[in-house]
């Protein structure tokens, strides 16, 4: 029989299509996609997740805090797409390289606005 461990590599290996990206559906494709819309803001990425997905995600329902902790939660991935200072994110190389070959347009990553502008 398989560890644990070795079943929870294998679960997120099948969790993630051959370009990279990760599983159809999912609600971590979600969240990649609004990354490459240009979003950085937390708020601003749920919500849009959120809106195009109609508050399902995947084969169940989501609520908000599951995509705050998907977000949050990518730091340790064996590949993340994505990075996290405090409530901003941005992708990384190897989000951009899946998103390239996903698909998924880049929007480009939106630059933090300064108070006021």
């Amino acid at each position: 029989p398989a560890s644990e461990a070795e079943a929870g590599e294998e679960g997120a290996k099948a969790a993630e299509a051959p370009s990279g990206l990760p599983k159809a559906g999912s609600l971590r494709l979600h969240l990649l996609t609004a990354l490459c819309a240009g979003l950085s803001d937390r708020s601003a990425i749920v919500g849009w997740v959120g809106q195009r997905a109609s508050g399902r995600f995947g084969e169940g329902s989501a609520s908000r805090g599951d995509a705050v902790t998907t977000l949050g939660k990518e730091k340790s991935m064996r590949v993340p797409l994505w990075r996290q200072e405090g409530a901003l994110y941005a992708l990384t190389a190897a989000g951009r390289e899946a998103a390239r070959r996903g698909g998924i347009p880049l929007g480009g990553q939106r630059k933090r606005q300064k108070k006021g502008e």
